[in-house]
């Protein structure tokens, strides 16, 4: 079972910019907090919250999909800590979403695999 993990840092991001063929995914949302600051910041409180929410997931989750907008670093961080360190040794794959440049910047279709067990 797969399941979608938003992860809003930098800029906010909509359902609607989520590909179609995920929308209908369990999905947990994430947020620094951000209102009016767009800049991208190291971090770790939001590191933080993600590893707590992927320490929570039910057993039977082993894909996730993540959308974000999260500085390289977070993103680094996030992967490491809540993924390749065996805190979830039931996901299986990790699939990362790109952002579009122009429109309303939906994520691609395709993902890319940053993690398989």
């Amino acid at each position: 079972n797969e399941m979608n993990l938003i992860i809003s840092d930098t800029y906010p991001i909509s359902m609607e910019q989520i590909p179609i063929t995920k929308k209908r995914k369990y999905t947990i949302i994430i947020s620094r907090d951000n209102a009016n600051d767009t800049n991208r910041y190291d971090s770790p409180q939001l590191v933080k919250k993600v590893v707590n929410e992927m320490r929570n997931l039910p057993q039977i989750i082993d894909k996730v999909n993540v959308f974000a907008t999260t500085n390289p670093q977070n993103t680094v961080n996030i992967v490491n800590e809540a993924f390749k360190l065996g805190e979830r040794a039931n996901v299986k794959c990790v699939e990362v979403f790109q952002q579009k440049r122009d429109g309303k910047r939906k994520f691609e279709e395709k993902g890319k695999i940053v993690y398989k067990q």
